[in-house]
């Protein structure tokens, strides 16, 4: 009996070894114990993009099978219903939870989901790895826990980097060969403004070129002073960088600071890529386009409340779609018309940057009736008096003539002339 009880004995701690061994043995499934979830600046998330912080994104990590998981980059949505409530919209348009997504992490995509590799504990994980996307390559690494992911991209290069290098607007001659501003409006109406107390049919072109040109705004920097609107630009608008990682860096001077020194815009504003020589799609931040858009429609459609509320729908479902995708621009070598000679002569490392009439025309299309209006056009007639002096008389002719112009517009392009610093 004694060597029976010695014998289960044995069983027994040679069972209990037996299962401690084989628990000790089962393989710790990286990652389990952490939930899925999108990690923001607010919450949780250190995102690094070259070695620079960037906020106003969502890293989202979903756990797969094993030790794997899904890695989605994108930018934090806003939104738009409390803005548009603010203005009395419709209803359909102010549904909650209407969010429209801003820039992306990666430039020419607004989302981006990948699969990553987890190694590490149950609670803790690491990961890296490189990536290609359509447009740009780049590596990354992280760490995800159960209340953070950091989350750093390293070597994020554009594959075509034809503009990256700093580009400042030449300099300003008022009579010189190189404007602030690239116009270019092919219409086959002509409006007819008040040149020096006489009627003279102008084209579109050339009123805009002109209105450019005159000395009719305040001077930024002093507003005792009148300066024309590309000397405007010229004193706002300092430098613009397009940076070999997609991001584009203007330098502008900040108004708002006594000193009136020049600041630097953060990454993660504006994005850029290009898509074929000579063109590229542009991505701004939504939240200053919705803003700007609604506040210059309220401005310019004074009380008209119905209108307002039309107009502003009308221009959100045109913009929405860029703010999305990218607005296409164009660049394209400068050059002017010799005067004497009429030969056409480029200007070197001058470039125009411009927008083209499959963004414009849909926008004007849009606008041009409530411009229209009677009540509308005595107002902004009676606002283009505080400042714009003998051209606020040709502008009733120019808002007459702006259906007719906008039918049977064959080309138009607008934008700004850039230099490219050596």
């Amino acid at each position: 009996m004694k060597k029976f009880f010695q014998y289960a004995f044995a069983a027994v701690i040679a069972v209990s070894a037996f299962t401690s061994c084989s628990d000790d043995d089962d393989p710790v499934v990286p990652g389990a114990n952490i939930e899925n979830k999108s990690y923001t600046a607010t919450d949780g998330l250190n995102l690094v993009v070259n070695g620079e912080p960037l906020v106003g994104k969502t890293v989202t990590f979903t756990k797969g099978a094993d030790d794997n998981a899904t890695i989605k980059l994108a930018g934090e949505g806003f939104d738009l219903s409390s803005i548009m409530g603010q203005i009395g919209t419709k209803a359909e348009i102010q549904q909650p939870g209407l969010m429209v997504p801003t820039c992306g992490v990666i430039p020419g995509s607004p989302e981006y989901e990948f699969q990553v590799k987890l190694i590490g504990t149950g609670d803790e994980c690491v990961f890296e790895g490189g990536e290609e996307t359509e447009y740009c390559t780049f590596k990354y690494s992280g760490k995800v826990t159960k209340d953070a992911l950091d989350f750093n991209i390293t070597d994020l290069k554009l594959k075509n980097t034809s503009l990256v290098g700093n580009w400042k607007f030449p300099e300003f001659n008022p009579w010189g060969d190189v404007m602030s501003t690239a116009v270019t409006w092919d219409a086959e109406a002509i409006p007819t403004i008040n040149f020096m107390g006489f009627p003279m049919p102008i084209p579109i072109q050339g009123v805009v070129g002109m209105a450019m040109a005159m000395e009719i705004v305040p001077d930024p920097l002093d507003p005792t002073n009148k300066i024309s609107p590309n000397e405007v630009l010229t004193k706002l608008l300092k430098n613009v960088e397009f940076r070999e990682d997609g991001n584009i860096v203007a330098e502008y001077t900040d108004l708002e600071t006594e000193d009136l020194n020049p600041v630097k815009s953060p990454i993660g504003i504006a994005q850029y890529v290009i898509t074929e020589e000579g063109k590229f799609l542009l991505f701004l931040n939504p939240q200053q386009i919705v803003a700007t858009t609604i506040s210059n429609a309220t401005k310019a459609l004074g009380t008209r409340a119905p209108e307002i509320t039309t107009v502003i729908e009308q221009l959100l479902s045109q913009l929405l779609p860029l703010i999305k995708n990218g607005i296409p621009l164009e660049w394209a070598q400068y050059y002017y018309t010799d005067s004497m000679s009429d030969e056409i002569i480029p200007i070197e490392n001058t470039f125009s940057f411009t927008i083209g009439k499959e963004v414009l025309l849909p926008l004007l299309r849009t606008i041009t009736p409530v411009l229209s209006d009677p009540e509308v056009k005595s107002q902004l007639v009676e606002l283009a008096k505080e400042d714009m002096g003998e051209m606020a008389a040709s502008l009733e002719g120019i808002l007459d003539a702006l259906p007719d112009i906008v039918k049977t517009t064959s080309e138009i392009k607008l934008g700004i002339n850039l230099e490219k610093q050596k």
